[in-house]
Order: structure tokens, then C-alpha cells, then sequence
């Protein structure tokens, strides 16, 4: 939402110029342009808006506006905030970051993870909504909850494992939330950069495992573990290839997980 309201009063900017250049005439329902055949951040940034007004949020430029000595500012802080006493969760991030290497809808789907703002059928049930079946979907075994689902089911037990041998961590990680995940991310040995690497090959994994829930329920669609671990390498890699400075990272080392020459 920053961008979006930078664009709107900083439009003379040499930036605005840049993206006015790419985008057009073309323009988003709500005049920001926008050529949705062109893939990458600004597409993105510009339709987060869509994600919130999903989650019941109107007007979201609006909410990150703060008066700093008689200047009407964009704070991203306040945003966080209002957007969470809007749909109703507490802002408990710990060791959460946002950082441009991967779309930000997925940053939002994991910020809302960590508050118990997603959708599984326990989260519904505590707000009123009927659920017929509160299984899992994936597994069949336990109650369809957000550590259950994204850590605990055997499905999902199979993809980290997957993706901890894919990626050269020793498997008896022993991960029961995503706040235990965030945690042991920050605590691992490694530079920065790797760091950010990891986290976004995990938000990757957790963004995986909830399109292939939702659609078994809604399409009635299967996946097997290895096609989700795939799909997983193969969304880290365009999210990490296309929005951080390793432009050259190429797809049959990151299917070996073999670069640590190119990224240190």
C-alpha cells in the first residue's frame, strides 16, 4: 500500500515516470496503471488490495496515514496495525520480516498465519461458522488447525522433509508452528543473505501446502508430496530469480540446491 500511495502524490518522481513508461495507458479498476501481462513487484504490489478487500478491508491506503510535523506520511508500522484491528488478530510477528524476495500476498498469508487469521476449519468453527467435517483434507487423520495442517500432517510432515534434504538441513528439525519456524530460521548458522534464502524457500513451502488444501476442497484436486515439493522449488526459484539481486541463479543448480558460489 506505501507504493501504491506514493505513486498517487509522488507521481513526478523519476520512479512514477518509470513505471507510467512500462504500464501506460493500462490502468488497475482504481486508476493505478497497470498491465496485468507484465509479471513482477509492481503488478503485485498493485493488486494487494484485491488480498484485503478478500479480508473484508476497504480503503487500505488510507489506514497507513500518520502526521509527522504538519506532513501527512505513509507509515508502514500504522498500516500493519489498522489492518490488524480490522480483521481482528494481534499483531505477534516475532521474527517476521517483510522483504521484497516473494510476492506480497504470500508475506500477508503468512503475517496472517502468525495472528490465526487464515481460514481452517478450527479458525471458522471459533468464529461461528458452521463446519460439517473438521478433518484435514490432506490427511484425513486430525482436526483441520493451522499447525496441524502446515506442520503436523503427515502430508505436510513429508514435504519438509522433502524440501530440509533438498536444501542441505538436517532433517530431525523438530517444527510444530511458524512461529517455531521463524525462530529457528533466525537461529541458524549462516550469513544473512542465506537466511533470507531459507525463509523464502519456506514461505514458499507454506504457501504450497495451503493452495493444494484449498484445492482438494474446492476442485477436488490431489497432489502428491512430490509434486508439491516441486512446485515449491519451482516458486522459490521465479520469486528469488525475479525480485532479489541473483538475477543469474539458474534452474538446474537450484534443482540440486547447488549455489552457494552464486549466493553467500
Amino acid at each position: 500500500m506505501k507504493w501504491r500511495w506514493r505513486f498517487r502524490h509522488q507521481h513526478s518522481q523519476l520512479w512514477a515516470d518509470v513505471v507510467n513508461a512500462i504500464h501506460g495507458s493500462s490502468s488497475n479498476e482504481d486508476g493505478i496503471p497497470l498491465k496485468k501481462e507484465i509479471t513482477g513487484i509492481w503488478k503485485d504490489l498493485v493488486l494487494a488490495r484485491n488480498d484485503l478487500s478478500k479480508a473484508g478491508v476497504t480503503e487500505p491506503e488510507k489506514l497507513g496515514l500518520v502526521n509527522v510535523n504538519g506532513q501527512v506520511l505513509f507509515s508502514v508500522a500504522a498500516f500493519r496495525e489498522a489492518i490488524a484491528e480490522r480483521i481482528g488478530v494481534k499483531v505477534e510477528v516475532g521474527r517476521f520480516e517483510w522483504i521484497a524476495w516473494a510476492p506480497q500476498k504470500v508475506y500477508f498469508f503468512v503475517w496472517r498465519i502468525l495472528n490465526e487469521g487464515i481460514a481452517v476449519k478450527t479458525n471458522l468453527d471459533r468464529r461461528g461458522v458452521f463446519v460439517e467435517d473438521k478433518m484435514c483434507v490432506l490427511c484425513g487423520y486430525s482436526i483441520d488447525s493451522m499447525e496441524h495442517l502446515m506442520f503436523l500432517c503427515p502430508t505436510a510432515c513429508a514435504v519438509w522433509w522433502n524440501i530440509w534434504v533438498w536444501i542441505k538441513i538436517p532433517t530431525n528439525v523438530q517444527i510444530v508452528s511458524t512461529m517455531d519456524l521463524l525462530e529457528w530460521l533466525f537461529n541458524l548458522n549462516g550469513s544473512a543473505i542465506w537466511k533470507k534464502v531459507i525463509l523464502v524457500i519456506s514461505f514458499a513451502t507454506l504457501w504450497i501446502i495451503w493452495k493444494t488444501r484449498n484445492e482438494r476442497i474446492f476442485d477436488g484436486k490431489q497432489s502428491r508430496v512430490e509434486v508439491m515439493v516441486d512446485k515449491t522449488k519451482e516458486e522459490s526459484f521465479q520469486w528469488i530469480k525475479y525480485r532479489s539481486p541473483y538475477v543469474s541463479l539458474d534452474w538446474e543448480r537450484w534443482r540440486d540446491f547447488n549455489v552457494r558460489d552464486i549466493i553467500i
